[in-house]
């Protein structure tokens, strides 16, 4: 739906012509959405196995931009997550009996 900038679709059975359903969640959710499927575009975007199924060697230039890409990039934004989610909570507390 990123394609037709909209998350939750197009009313076309509108007689002033095709919009969108919910406007203020289209301008709040698209960015993040799009922000989203770049991330993930260049986890997909890369796959050493198909190189190395058709007997190509995985160069070095390859694997540090995988690592990045992946562990520092995808595992950044993933522990960056847990931080903000986890930061006020008290997770393993002393109960007093």
């Amino acid at each position: 739906m990123i394609e037709n900038n909209t998350i939750l679709g197009i009313d076309y059975n509108d007689l002033s012509g095709p919009k969108r359903d919910f406007p203020i969640v289209d301008a709040i959710g698209l960015p993040f959405f799009e922000a989203m499927k770049l991330v993930l575009d260049l986890v997909a975007d890369f796959s050493p196995i198909d190189s190395m199924s058709n007997g190509r060697s995985v160069t070095w230039i390859q694997f540090f931009r995988a690592f990045f890409q992946i562990v520092c990039l995808i595992g950044g934004i993933i522990g960056g997550i847990g931080i903000l989610i986890f930061q006020r909570r008290e997770i393993a507390t002393a109960q007093a009996r």
